[in-house]
């Protein structure tokens, strides 16, 4: 692996798919484009591709 390459999981792969069809996107969005079984499998992946920068997040209330 290439010196600064970044590992990543099954499901952090899994929404980087998602989101290159989509571009942005809610959970719920990504969880059905990327046949997701569970909506926490999308927030854990999405929370640790955050920690490593490759992707934003934002929370509405």
């Amino acid at each position: 692996m290439p010196p600064g390459a970044v590992e990543l999981s099954y499901l952090e792969k899994k929404v980087l798919l998602a989101l290159g069809e989509l571009q942005k996107a809610s959970p719920e969005e990504l969880r059905a484009a990327g046949k997701f079984r569970e909506l926490v499998e999308v927030m854990n992946a999405a929370s640790w591709l955050q920690a490593k920068g490759l992707v934003t997040m934002k929370e509405r209330v």
